[in-house]
């Protein structure tokens, strides 16, 4: 087991040598990015699969029958959206738990709270970006438990 000195002298056990690399900032920020782009990739999928509604039932169902038959014979039937399925949650919690440990990092980063704010190097888009992540958060659990759990 691997000993970790902190700041404040303290020594923190870890199970991995070097395990302080995993918690720094930028690590959490390629995290973040690296499962964005997963969930870029998936919604680009999902929209190629949604479009073939608009050529026809039988089209469609073929491709939803094709990917409950992707990977077999190696994998079971609807094995690979199983597979899918577990790593898009994986990559949510990677997700949400980066976006929670970099804003309470940003929070306690200064002690002492600015007189005034001053937006003069951010976007809107930036500065509203986590109440934009909760309401995508909010919307695939609405879709989730609308499309495969019931109708609400």
């Amino acid at each position: 087991m691997a000993q970790a000195t902190q700041p404040s002298g303290k020594t923190q056990r870890s199970l991995v040598k070097g395990a302080r690399a995993t918690r720094t900032t930028i690590t959490l920020k390629i995290a973040m990015a690296l499962s964005g782009l997963l969930f870029i990739a998936f919604v680009l999928g999902h929209m190629y699969g949604n479009l073939k509604a608009f050529s026809g039932q039988e089209s469609f169902n073929a491709y939803a029958e094709h990917l409950r038959e992707l990977g077999e014979p190696l994998l079971p039937y609807s094995g690979l959206l199983w597979i899918i399925r577990v790593g898009l949650i994986a990559a949510l919690v990677v997700h949400v738990a980066c976006a929670v440990a970099l804003w309470r990092r940003a929070g306690s980063a200064r002690s002492v709270q600015y007189a005034s704010r001053k937006y003069r190097n951010s976007s809107v888009s930036s500065r509203t970006m986590r109440w934009g992540g909760l309401t995508l958060l909010l919307f695939i659990a609405w879709h989730l438990l609308n499309f495969t759990i019931g109708k609400i």
